[in-house]
């Protein structure tokens, strides 16, 4: 019966290892795909910065990205992500125009 409890015991406590480690590496994991989506969405609004308004001043500029960035955040219209944002059908004129969406990231 003692051996039974230890076997027990030891069972459980390896499971807790286990599922502290997948834990932990399902942590990483999510990092690792916001980095990855994060770095996506910074490229994706640069890209939309300077097709929507080079020629614009900073104000502008900034203007386009306030714009972006809040449709992303807030719009119930428009989608979660930046790059959805930018590519969504319409919403940027540049985004028509295949040869730049080609170039785009």
């Amino acid at each position: 019966m003692q051996n039974a409890r230890r076997n027990f015991e030891t069972f459980v406590s390896v499971g807790i290892c286990a599922l502290a480690i997948l834990s932990i590496l399902g942590v990483l994991w999510t990092e690792h795909r916001a980095r990855e989506r994060m770095e996506r969405d910074i490229a994706c609004l640069a890209t939309n910065i300077f097709y929507e308004a080079q020629k614009e001043p900073r104000a502008g500029q900034e203007g386009v990205a306030f714009v972006t960035v809040a449709r992303s955040l807030h719009g119930k219209a428009y989608p979660r992500s930046i790059c959805a944002v930018v590519y969504q059908r319409a919403q940027f004129s540049w985004s028509l125009d295949p040869l730049k969406r080609e170039r785009a990231p």
